[in-house]
């Protein structure tokens, strides 16, 4: 109920991970990395605390696009990996770095899996888990 609290800790504990770390890389001593390994465990700690209780306090409301998304979520966790995997496939031959590949094959599998489960899942839900039990298994056969 209180976050100032945490952030004032986290704040504190910062500045005395920063401080150990400085200390240690001149003068490694045993007590100085123990300060350092409390102070950065608690730091994760204190830091995980600031995060939830901000996000309690300014993030937790419903809309209609957070319904709809959870509505989907348990399908889109199952058909998902389809996705990813052809996309990743497809994009073996481009020259694009690592991570321009990561995002593009995030957005776009999350966004054909939520298309997928408004337009199909929803409409016709035994067609679809005959489709997906066949695609599963083709899949197998042609890997």
């Amino acid at each position: 109920e209180r976050p100032w609290v945490w952030i004032v800790s986290c704040g504190l504990l910062a500045a005395l991970y920063l401080l150990s770390i400085d200390i240690l890389m001149n003068d490694p001593t045993l007590l100085w990395l123990g300060i350092y390994s409390i102070a950065r465990s608690l730091l994760c700690v204190t830091s995980l605390v600031v995060i939830l209780s901000l996000a309690r306090r300014h993030w937790n409301k419903t809309s209609t696009l957070g319904r709809l998304l959870s509505g989907y979520s348990f399908n889109v966790y199952l058909i998902h990996l389809i996705f990813v995997v052809m996309l990743q496939w497809l994009m073996l031959g481009f020259a694009w770095p690592g991570i321009a590949k990561w995002i593009f094959i995030s957005i776009l599998s999350l966004i054909v899996s939520y298309a997928i489960c408004h337009y199909v899942i929803d409409r016709s839900p035994r067609i679809f888990a005959v489709g997906f039990l066949s695609l599963f298994i083709s899949i197998i056969f042609i890997f």
